[in-house]
């Protein structure tokens, strides 16, 4: 009797789990849209091309070639940064779990993404390290990623059966968190068109023209054709 309980109570749990992981998928994907609409925004703002950097950074850790063609590049470096901010909402779901209220799950979540991709750009050398960046670009990409981790939270707590009363404080803190990093990017973006002494989102494209250097991967080159 007490190891069916046991194993019961097991399948429940992997349920709750499963079920909290899907809703983390979706809620990253709302968080990836939303970012990426502000994205498309600020780089009309600033007459700016669209960044390869997803497809650059899929291509020094798997085995594959990306595409030669712009466009087609293009087309693989949106996927993948789709890919890579869905896959992000799963540690929603797992904190959710572990019963961590919302508002320090959120900014757990936020500071994660937004430090994993401080130091993992600059590690593939994708990126300039972040102390040769103005101070005005690094609150432009924090705005970004706020963006994102504050709409993945609202739409996981939205979507999650959670109290009225939960869901209005969050939505609250969501709403409020999320416009005031849009005003800061914003003031950030009519400075950001000034000559900056340290490395600025223009000359990031020329940085990673220059210095991107062939994928670090152990594969046979059988596997990249």
């Amino acid at each position: 009797m007490k190891k069916k309980r046991a194993t019961k109570k097991t399948a429940e749990t992997i349920g709750d789990i499963a079920c909290a992981t899907g809703k983390g998928l979706f809620a990253g994907l709302a968080g990836t849209a939303a970012m990426t609409i502000v994205q498309m925004i600020e780089m009309k703002i600033m007459e700016r091309p669209g960044s390869t950097v997803p497809a650059d950074g899929l291509e020094k850790v798997m085995p594959l070639k990306a595409p030669e063609k712009k466009e087609e590049k293009m087309k693989l470096a949106q996927m993948t940064h789709f890919a890579y901010g869905t896959a992000w909402g799963i540690p929603l779901g797992l904190m959710d779990q572990a019963g961590i209220s919302i508002v320090p799950a959120s900014a757990t979540h936020f500071s994660a993404v937004w430090g994993t991709a401080m130091i993992m750009l600059p590690a593939q050398d994708l990126a300039p390290r972040v102390s040769e960046w103005d101070r005005k670009t690094i609150m432009l990409d924090a705005m970004h990623h706020a963006v994102y981790a504050s709409v993945a939270g609202l739409t996981y707590h939205a979507i999650s059966g959670k109290s009225r009363e939960r869901k209005r404080r969050f939505a609250s803190f969501g709403t409020v968190s999320n416009t005031l990093f849009n005003i800061l990017g914003l003031i950030s973006l009519s400075k950001l068109k000034k000559p900056a002494k340290k490395i600025d989102l223009r000359s990031t494209a020329e940085w990673v023209k220059k210095n991107n250097h062939k994928p670090k991967l152990k594969w046979k080159r059988g596997f990249m054709n």
